[in-house]
């Protein structure tokens, strides 16, 4: 099934299916590359930003870092303790998996723990981020910004000013944004984020 017509199906579900229900790693494989795309458009023609096909697969892995976490925001308003680990191990691996299998199968181990160690640091950092800014409050902090700054440091490795200058990150953070948001209000709820 296709994104736009997995985004359409729920959209038009009035409740979202069970959080187990769903075919995560499915539904990520189609949504995070196109995501990737947009950020990537939106750092070369806004930002001035040259985002490389070498450095693509970072900014792929940015992605599923953001969406796996905001999935285990879910998974922890839904789930028990037991149930919630055993769901997002179960995905996170799988993710891995596709992921390694996909990018790199001769080094599938290093891939595969790379991405398992990856993912575990950036739900460490954005575990402790606010969602979102208060009005008139600056967005450093926020689970948004923060992710926008990693994917812009997956995207420009060479360049350091990428990572710091707001001006850099703020077309990234507005694509990255503008995904997510549809993503959680269509496959886990209006109000899912909160």
């Amino acid at each position: 099934m296709g994104l736009l017509s997995s985004l359409m199906r729920a959209w038009t579900t009035p409740k979202p299916p069970p959080i187990r229900s769903v075919d995560w790693v499915s539904v990520l494989a189609d949504l995070v590359p196109h995501v990737a795309m947009g950020v990537r458009k939106s750092a070369n023609e806004v930002a001035g930003l040259t985002v490389s096909e070498e450095s693509l697969p970072g900014v792929v892995n940015e992605l599923y870092f953001l969406y796996l976490h905001i999935l285990d925001r879910k998974a922890f308003a839904d789930l028990d303790s037991q149930e919630r680990e055993a769901f997002i191990t179960s995905v996170v691996s799988a993710v891995a998996h596709r992921v390694a299998t996909e990018r790199c199968p001769n080094d599938y181990q290093a891939v595969f723990h790379d991405f398992i160690d990856l993912c575990g640091e950036r739900s460490g950092t954005y575990g402790n981020c606010r969602l979102a800014a208060a009005r008139a409050e600056a967005l450093a902090g926020t689970l948004f910004w923060e992710a926008s700054r990693f994917v812009s440091r997956a995207a420009t490795p060479d360049d350091d000013d990428a990572t710091r200058d707001p001006i850099l990150i703020l077309p990234i953070y507005a694509v990255m944004s503008g995904h997510v948001l549809a993503f959680a209000k269509s496959f886990l709820g209006p109000g899912s984020l909160a």
